[in-house]
């Protein structure tokens, strides 16, 4: 048994320190990030930064169709990424239009988990994908396990690098450098950091298990940006996926060397959303149904509620929150002005200007949270 003395810190426990700057505005800001290749694929990426979680409520179509115009990236539900993907390819697609076809790979990823039903799925959508007409469009893919601990997961994810070998291939979950390491030694170009600090997430609750989410961030941002592919000299990428409230904690998160940032429970509740409503009658408020992909309402409803399992994940109400072009506005505004206010001019540089202080208390409450 070991108990670690050094403190680890949450996003609440944190608040970015201004800082002088000779042009603090915010229209001047570069909300670009731009990667010119991966650890190990060479595929260039450009983009917002910003991953819409791959849960089956939030990982829809719909999601994407909007949240592409703000060049950011939805992982679709694993359970219907395939069909999704299709739809996007063949429905939509235009044979014609080669940039349609680049369009649909950087913002929209297929996502798997590791079971046998799984990577049989994945061998179909690399068949189906390389037998069409025209070049084929391999997606990038997103690997996602609650617990990412186990040899089983990186022989997993080193066969989907045999299979994807040009994809941008993100695996997780994992809280600590010495995994982001070996999944990024297996074939992942970016590790997805988080255990537990999702909002519909109770595995701290239930198990006892997990990792503060801003010093996960910034443990694993160090490990994955020091280690260095020998023959292209690109490093590790990380993804901060659960924990943020706030488009601030968006924020912390990038000063913390988060290279992407995965929300759920932010969007949850938009018109792009699939899954129950409800409206009171008396109130005539409009209501979702959202909840973690472990808890019972999800293992119900995909049929993989087990004996030795319990419930890591509620089920809550969500105020009905319009379009999800609301939410993108007030997170590329708060990103903006967070970067105006520390002196970054571009979204790159949030973790470079980035100077934090530890607190007890991060704002006003008197009127609610």
């Amino acid at each position: 048994m070991n108990i670690s003395q050094d403190t680890k810190l949450d996003f609440s426990d944190v608040l970015l320190t201004p800082a002088w700057s000779i042009s603090a505005s915010r229209s001047d800001v570069n909300m670009q990030r731009e990667f010119n290749g991966f650890y190990h694929s060479n595929r260039k990426w450009s983009g917002l930064p910003i991953m819409i979680a791959n849960m089956d409520t939030t990982g829809t179509i719909e999601m994407w169709e909007h949240v592409s115009c703000w060049d950011a990236v939805v992982c679709f539900d694993k359970r219907k990424s395939s069909e999704h993907w299709d739809d996007l390819r063949t429905k939509r697609e235009c044979a014609s239009l080669p940039a349609f076809k680049k369009q649909i790979v950087k913002t929209a990823w297929v996502s798997t988990g590791i079971t046998k039903a799984d990577l049989e799925n994945m061998q179909k959508l690399k068949h189906s994908c390389c037998h069409t007409t025209g070049n084929a469009v391999l997606p990038n893919i997103c690997v996602d396990v609650a617990n990412g601990y186990s040899q089983y997961f990186v022989e997993k994810v080193e066969y989907i690098r045999e299979l994807f070998p040009d994809s941008i291939i993100m695996a997780g979950n994992v809280v600590t450098p010495e995994m982001v390491l070996k999944l990024i030694h297996a074939g992942a170009d970016i590790v997805k950091v988080g255990i537990g600090p999702g909002s519909v997430c109770t595995t701290r609750l239930k198990t006892g298990v997990g990792y503060p989410q801003f010093s996960a961030v910034v443990e694993c941002a160090n490990a994955a940006h020091g280690i260095k592919n020998p023959d292209n000299g690109r490093v590790g990428r990380i993804c901060a996926d659960g924990g943020c409230t706030t488009t601030g904690d968006i924020c912390k998160a990038l000063g913390a060397g988060a290279d992407f940032v995965m929300i759920g429970g932010m969007v949850a509740g938009t018109d792009q959303c699939n899954g129950k409503w409800s409206t009171n009658v008396v109130t005539g408020d409009k209501k979702f149904q959202f909840y973690g992909m472990s808890s019972y309402e999800a293992q119900d409803k995909y049929d993989s509620r087990k004996k030795q399992r319990t419930s890591e994940g509620k089920l809550v109400e969500v105020l009905a929150k319009g379009c999800v072009d609301n939410v993108m506005q007030d997170i590329v505004g708060g990103i903006r002005s967070c970067c105006a206010y520390i002196g970054a001019t571009s979204i790159k540089d949030i973790h470079r200007c980035a100077n934090f202080v530890r607190v007890n208390n991060t704002h006003n409450k008197i009127f609610g949270g």
